[in-house]
């Protein structure tokens, strides 16, 4: 991501911090360490539909000229519907895909251990036989969740064994997107037969769950079964913080009090995974799969179980956190991303020669890589004080306003043609405006303590300009007319 755009993670609290910046809460390292293809594990794979086993592989990113030895773990999950690219029909569902390889990017620069893992997939979506589609799903859903959870204890393994990768064994967040999300949030929550024992997920034909623990054994790959293979399984798979981005839990009674604080961030739009109850679809045939509690529910029942509370007692109030509690029905940790259309995840972008790009533009028509960066800034923004709150990396003093907003004079505001940006005693070196709606519409370095911004090609409305100076980031409010 371009300089001018990672200066603007000061934003990510839209507040002024001051000349010292914070780790996990700032950017502060220009650049990162990228590892590729660590094995991290090894189990049964059955894509092909002759089990074999497979090695499991995660990509690491480091913040490059780093001297900390007990850094916390964030493990992404990339989407893709449990296919691979592109037999899933789409353009993306790999550890490399380009939002992946940015978001990771992004959060080592915040001080963090990120890895993008891949993971076991493979199902039938093609059968006409429902009890075939909606089996074989739950099931490449189960082997991704015990994935998770194996690259967590690998983490915890790597600690005991030289700590190769210098990090903390007690500090690990998962953040999943698409069905990723759903994978990620399963990490979480899914601790029990019984919550796969549900009427919902009964075989009519058989009487029994579509999860056979027989062959996969439990859901934290911990037991050998024909299916699984126990990686690290004196290790604890537990972690403290889940990010979703559109995904799902498969019941709402998964989540239970004590669980991790979890964040999502979900298109309502989406055609396949919905915003609040209702069918997960088949994305390659528009069949139905099961019923599930898309993000809106699942995080109500966290909230109201007080899982969250970690981070709602923050009282995180900036003007990011305003814009998604004006929009989330006050569902705190909730940010809707409402589209104009259908929509699955406005922050992918992809390579338009790939062979399924015109499908992959029905549910993203407008694809760009600017749309897709100013998108994952937002995500970014949003999720990671919340997550260094989870992880206990940071406290409240850590995020306050001083007077140094009244520095920054706006004028005129509200405008429609022209605004001049005056800061007093002090130097710009960016700025930026972002909609209501938390996308970065325009951005740009500057070396001065004024400048002139031509506003007239942006729509009216609430905006926020967002200027960096030596001493902090200050936000303010504006009208265009």
């Amino acid at each position: 991501m371009k300089k001018q755009i990672f200066l603007f993670a000061f934003a990510l609290i839209c507040v002024v911090t001051s000349n010292a910046q914070t780790r996990y809460l700032d950017q502060i390292f220009s650049s990162v360490d990228t590892t590729m293809n660590i094995t991290y594990g090894t189990n049964i794979d059955v894509i092909t539909g002759m089990p074999a086993s497979l090695d499991l592989k995660l990509d690491l990113y480091e913040p490059a000229g780093d001297t900390a030895t007990n850094r916390p773990v964030v493990i992404v999950v990339h989407g893709g519907s449990f296919l691979p690219v592109p037999i899933n029909n789409y353009c993306t569902g790999t550890k490399t895909d380009s939002q992946i390889v940015v978001m990771c990017t992004e959060l080592a620069k915040y001080g963090y251990v990120v890895a993008s893992i891949d993971y076991r997939m493979g199902w039938n979506p093609v059968s006409g036989d429902q009890d075939i589609r909606t089996g074989t799903y739950l099931n490449a859903y189960y082997r991704s969740v015990q994935d998770i959870r194996n690259a967590v204890r690998f983490f915890r393994w790597s600690v005991d064994n030289g700590n190769p990768y210098n990090i903390t064994n007690d500090k690990f967040s998962i953040i999943g997107e698409e069905t990723g999300g759903f994978s990620a949030v399963g990490a979480g929550s899914l601790d029990s037969y019984n919550e796969i024992s549900l009427p919902k997920f009964i075989n009519p034909s058989t009487m029994q769950s579509y999860i056979d623990t027989s062959l996969s054994g439990n859901s934290y790959g911990t037991e050998v079964r024909p299916l699984n293979m126990a990686n690290y399984p004196t290790y604890s798979s537990d972690v403290n913080f889940i990010g979703n981005l559109g995904g799902a839990v498969g019941d709402s009674t998964w989540i239970e009090a004590g669980e991790p604080p979890v964040v999502s961030l979900h298109t309502p739009s989406n055609p396949f995974i919905p915003y609040s109850f209702g069918a997960v679809i088949v994305q390659t045939t528009g069949d139905f799969l099961i019923n599930v509690s898309g993000s809106y529910h699942l995080q109500q029942k966290a909230n109201s179980l007080g899982n969250n509370d970690v981070y709602i007692n923050a009282g995180l109030n900036d003007n990011i956190t305003q814009i998604a509690n004006a929009k989330n029905d006050g569902v705190n940790g909730l940010f809707p991303f409402y589209r104009p259309s259908v929509e699955t995840s406005p922050w992918h972008w992809w390579d338009t020669t790939c062979i399924s790009n015109s499908n992959s533009l029905m549910t993203n028509p407008d694809m760009s890589e600017s749309k897709a960066l100013a998108y994952t800034d937002t995500i970014l923004w949003y999720l990671v004080p919340r997550m260094a709150y989870a992880n206990d990396l940071v406290s409240t003093s850590s995020i306050s306003e001083t007077d140094l907003s009244k520095s920054v004079l706006i004028f005129p505001n509200p405008a429609s043609e022209i605004i001049e940006v005056y800061v007093e005693n002090n130097i710009m070196h960016s700025i930026a405006l972002i909609d209501i709606t938390g996308r970065v519409v325009y951005n740009a370095e500057i070396n001065e303590n004024k400048t002139i911004l031509n506003i007239n090609e942006f729509d009216p409305g609430v905006y926020f300009v967002s200027v960096s100076t030596e001493y902090g980031l200050i936000v303010k409010k504006m009208i265009i007319e």
